[in-house]
């Protein structure tokens, strides 16, 4: 076999650990200690896991040139995507005093074993780490290979040995002034531009639907409706003395909540009235004077010098908003038409098309929207980005022992430990809060074994709060895999991330458990320091301390924060999945982080049949 078509030689040979690339997402991890924990292949010479030496661990691939070409290959074909940049490492031990010189050489190839990026180094005696990047330039499926450079004759017995092989890919970056751009089905033109008000001008183009190219030969002008307000007359109210302040302090209005609290930005300021009594001819109490506000959060309050005495009934009218997204489409006939998406306070979903339609963006209506900018255009960019099989591979053999039970049938407990998003948030119910829902999902995947499912979250407190209980809350429940949520860590620094995490998995690790640590949602734009801006990749600092911690550590990391960072692309502004408009996800947010979980558990474990019977799912509360 020969190599060829060097393009280019990124490469480096560290001979100690190198830093974590906090910023890349970690496609593989893998140090052979579980059978079949990636589709491995070997050709040529004879290839496989083997414990006569390992760089960590016990195992090692071990490859054995053949002798007629000097020659043995450990590869793994995956799924790429144009654009990328993947780095892959590996540790290899090449024993002296054999009969021909052995150099390792760690490539990317094309899947007809064309070389693209290659790192050849000569190793005697000592494990030493091999790294080499490679620009995907537009290849659907790469190699990554792992083999003997300058094949020759008679080297038939010659060893050499690999472990602890990692590949992170860093994804193309999507401009968030592209505009319609980002559509894959547009193939020219259809800018969509404000023109003032509540109008929009799609400009002539071609948009594919169906394989079939629909062109619009003249610019369509669109007015889009501005979302609902609701106007309320007589609420009564007993107002507090306590200052108004944000979501949890005051007399919250009663139209201007979620479930449990006031949502930012529904009220309108300028309608807000607070009379003796009902109808529009009660007298007035005058504001500042009577009583105060805090309006971006509808809280209410009475002054204590004011006329309004304490346990007196207010009357209070005012106005609030409605959201909702609209799609823009083109049907199949040519027309340029508006969907409406139903109207929601918190959560509003964008609407359905048919068949004969290819939707071309999403338009955001937020509370109170009067004139559309920029801002409200959400292009209908690509799907997220599925991880391969190699990558689903590689988070498996993070769990070892959770996937031995669940093949053997074996009891199997799972235990998540978090804060209010584990203790299911705003979910509708406890079936699609993700702690829960995820239990079922195994259930049903895995009929055979009995899984007890616990919830260890609490509201309101984060990983040092939760920590002093562990032994109570999580060693005591002997649990085979624990799923551990916290987006109130998002405020911790580094050294409290990492001692935090250090002490909680070591303990879990110490009885025998495996853990997988979720990155968190998106919270409200403000909280996240990006201002209004909902098209920001995740800039929180703690979300990099837990991916050096994961990837340094060797722990599952299901990163529902990329997931997150890209329901732009979708159409979709990210606030429309926080049920309480702050931090708690909705049922579709809370299905990302299972999505994100069942990663872990694809492909690679063949299911015992099941016997016909009903199986255990008795967990109806989180």
């Amino acid at each position: 076999m020969q190599y060829h078509g060097l393009l280019t030689l990124i490469a480096i040979i560290i001979l100690g650990a190198g830093p974590s690339r906090a910023a890349m997402e970690l496609m593989l991890q893998d140090g052979f200690e579980l059978k079949r924990a990636a589709p491995w292949k070997s050709t040529w010479g004879k290839a496989g896991p083997s414990t006569e030496r390992a760089h960590s661990g016990k195992t090692a691939v071990k490859e054995t040139l053949e002798d007629k070409h000097g020659l043995s290959v450990w590869y793994l074909d995956f799924d790429a995507v144009p654009g990328a940049v993947y780095t892959a490492s590996a540790w290899v031990y090449v024993p002296s005093q054999q009969k021909a010189p052995v150099t390792p050489t760690l490539a990317f190839a094309k899947t007809n074993w064309n070389r693209l990026t290659a790192l050849t180094s000569p190793v005697t005696d000592e494990w030493v780490r091999l790294e080499v990047t490679h620009k995907n330039v537009s290849e659907p499926q790469l190699r990554l290979v792992l083999y003997q450079q300058g094949q020759r004759g008679g080297a038939g017995g010659c060893v050499l040995y690999w472990d602890d092989v990692t590949m992170e890919r860093d994804l193309p970056e999507i401009d968030v002034n592209a505009g319609i751009r980002i559509n894959p089905h547009v193939r020219e033109g259809l800018d969509v531009v404000p023109i003032g008000d509540m109008k929009l001008k799609i400009m002539p183009g071609v948009i594919d639907i169906d394989g079939t190219r629909v062109s619009i030969k003249e610019e369509v002008v669109l007015k889009i409706r501005p979302p609902r307000t609701v106007n309320i007359v007589d609420e009564p109210h007993k107002l507090t003395d306590v200052l108004p302040q944000r979501y949890g302090q005051g007399t919250p209005l009663l139209h201007c909540r979620s479930h449990r609290i006031t949502v930012a930005d529904t009220l309108d300021p300028d309608s807000l009235v607070v009379k003796t009594g009902k109808g529009p001819e009660a007298e007035r109490y005058e504001e500042g004077t009577d009583w105060r506000a805090d309006k971006q959060w509808a809280q209410l309050g009475r002054l204590p010098d004011g006329r309004i005495a304490a346990d007196t009934t207010v009357y209070v009218d005012y106005t609030f908003g409605l959201m909702r997204i609209d799609t823009i489409a083109v049907r199949s006939d040519g027309q340029v038409i508006v969907r409406e998406g139903n109207e929601h306070r918190m959560v509003p979903e964008p609407p359905a098309i048919d068949m004969l339609t290819r939707g071309l963006c999403n338009i955001f209506l937020p509370y109170h929207c009067g004139e559309l900018t920029d801002e409200h255009i959400y292009p209908l960019g690509p799907a997220f980005p599925e991880p391969s099989q190699a990558e689903c591979a590689a988070r498996a053999a993070l769990i070892p022992g959770t996937r031995r039970k669940l093949t053997a049938g074996d009891p199997l407990t799972v235990l998540f430990w978090g804060d209010s998003v584990t203790c299911g948030g705003d979910s509708s119910s406890p079936e699609t809060a993700f702690p829960l829902g995820f239990t079922n999902w195994l259930r049903c995947r895995y009929p055979q074994t009995p899984i007890t499912y616990v919830n260890a979250g609490t509201g309101g407190w984060n990983s040092n709060s939760k920590l002093p209980l562990f032994q109570e809350e999580v060693i005591d429940k002997k649990p085979n895999l624990v799923v551990i949520e916290f987006v109130n860590d998002m405020g911790l620094d580094r050294k409290t991330v990492f001692k935090n995490y250090t002490e909680a998995i070591g303990r879990i690790r110490k009885i025998g458990g495996e853990v997988i640590v979720l990155t968190p949602h998106f919270t409200r734009p403000d909280w996240m320091g990006g201002g209004t801006n909902m098209r920001t990749k995740e800039i929180r600092k703690a979300v990099t301390y837990l991916r050096e911690f994961c990837a340094e550590n060797k722990v599952g990391l299901a990163d529902a924060c990329r997931r997150w960072e890209h329901l732009w692309v979708e159409g979709i502004p990210y606030l429309t999945l926080l049920f309480n408009a702050i931090n708690h996800p909705d049922d579709r947010g809370h299905k990302l982080f299972i999505d994100e979980l069942k990663t872990f558990f694809r492909g690679a474990d063949p299911i015992p049949a099941a016997e016909a019977r009903e199986f255990n799912m008795p967990d109806k509360k989180p």
